[in-house]
C-alpha cells in the first residue's frame, strides 16, 4: 500500500510523538466525558431545572442517548489535541474534501445496507424475528437520536482514524497501522456486556473495514457515515442492542434474535454472530481487490 495524501501530509507536517503516548491520551480523552456526565448527575440532585431533566430522561429510559452526545466533548477535544499538540492539519486528518456531502450519502447506505442484509439473513433463517414497534415508536425522539448517532459515528472514526491510523501510518508500514487501530477499536469494546470473541473478531473487522474507506477515500466522511448508521440502524430502526449496550425503547422495529450466540449474536447484538463474520468478510475482500486495482485518491 502507498501513502495517500493524508498521510503523506500528517508524515511531514505532524509532531512525531510515540504511538503508544497518543493512544493512552486518547483513550483519556474518551473517558472524560462519561466521567463528566456521571458529577452533572450527582450535583443535578440539588438543583431542581437539572433534577426534573434527568428524571424524565429516567423515566422515557434515555440514558443512552445522553452517553452518545457526551461524545461530543471528546470529539471536540480530540480535535484540539490533534491540531495543538500534533501539529496536524485538517488535510492530514482528512477533512478536506470536496465531495463531503456526497461521501457521507454513500456511507449512509453502507452503514444502512450492512445492518440490513445481515437483519433479513437471519430473519429467513429463523435466527430472528422482525416486528413493527407500533407502541414504541416516537418520531421526535428518533430525530433527537439521529444527531447523536453522528457525532458518536464521526468521534469514534476521527479519534481511531483520522488521527491514530494516519499518526501510525506516517512511521512505518500502513497495513500495520490499519491493524494496529482495529485491535484497539476491539480492545475499546471489552468491558461491553456480553462480550465474546466473536464480538471481538467482528468490531475487529469492521474496524480494518472503516480503515480502508478511510484510505481509498482519503477522507472521513464515508466511514464517519457508515459508522453512524452501522450503530442506528441496529439501535434505532431493528430495535438491536448495539455493542451490549442497554437496548433502546424509540424503534421502528424491534427485532428478537434466537437461536445459538454464534449466529444470532445473543445479548451483545449482530456485531457477536458469525452472520455478520461473513458478510463483513465478503466486503473486506472486495476492498482488499479495490486497493489493488485502483490508486487512493489524492
Amino acid at each position: 500500500m502507498i501513502a495517500n495524501k493524508s498521510i503523506i501530509e500528517t508524515s511531514k507536517k505532524s509532531r512525531d510523538l510515540n504511538p503508544v503516548i497518543i493512544t493512552v491520551i486518547l483513550s483519556l480523552l474518551v473517558i472524560i466525558p462519561q466521567y463528566g456526565l456521571g458529577l452533572i448527575l450527582k450535583i443535578s440532585q440539588n438543583i431542581e431545572i437539572l433534577d426534573k431533566f434527568f428524571t424524565f430522561i429516567d423515566t422515557n429510559n434515555l440514558f443512552f442517548l445522553l452517553i452518545i452526545y457526551s461524545t461530543a466533548l471528546a470529539l471536540i477535544l480530540a480535535y484540539i489535541f490533534a491540531r495543538k499538540a500534533l501539529e496536524r492539519n485538517c488535510l492530514s486528518l482528512g477533512l478536506v474534501d470536496d465531495d463531503k456531502i456526497k461521501k457521507y450519502g454513500k456511507g449512509l447506505l453502507l452503514g444502512f445496507g450492512l445492518v440490513t442484509l445481515v437483519v433479513l439473513i437471519l430473519d429467513l433463517t429463523e435466527f430472528a424475528e422482525i416486528r413493527k414497534n407500533l407502541n414504541g415508536f416516537n418520531l421526535k425522539f428518533f430525530m433527537v437520536f439521529l444527531p447523536a448517532w453522528m457525532i458518536q459515528g464521526f468521534e469514534e472514526e476521527f479519534i481511531l482514524r483520522a488521527i491514530l491510523m494516519n499518526q501510525m501510518a506516517a512511521r512505518g508500514k500502513i497495513e500495520l497501522a490499519i491493524i494496529a487501530n482495529s485491535i484497539i477499536f476491539s480492545i475499546f469494546h471489552l468491558g461491553n456486556a456480553d462480550f465474546s470473541p466473536m464480538a471481538f473478531v467482528n468490531i475487529f473487522l469492521i474496524g480494518i473495514i472503516f480503515s480502508l474507506i478511510f484510505y481509498i477515500n482519503d477522507s472521513i466522511y464515508m466511514p464517519a457515515a457508515a459508522h453512524t448508521f452501522w450503530n442506528m440502524t441496529m439501535a434505532n430502526i431493528y430495535g438491536i442492542t448495539v455493542s451490549g449496550n442497554s437496548s433502546i425503547p424509540v424503534t421502528l422495529f424491534k427485532t428478537k434474535l434466537k437461536g445459538p450466540d454464534l449466529i444470532s449474536g445473543g445479548g451483545f447484538g449482530l456485531e457477536g454472530s458469525i452472520i455478520t463474520s461473513l458478510i463483513l468478510v465478503i466486503l473486506l475482500i472486495f476492498l482488499s481487490r479495490k486497493i489493488k486495482n485502483t490508486k487512493p485518491a489524492s
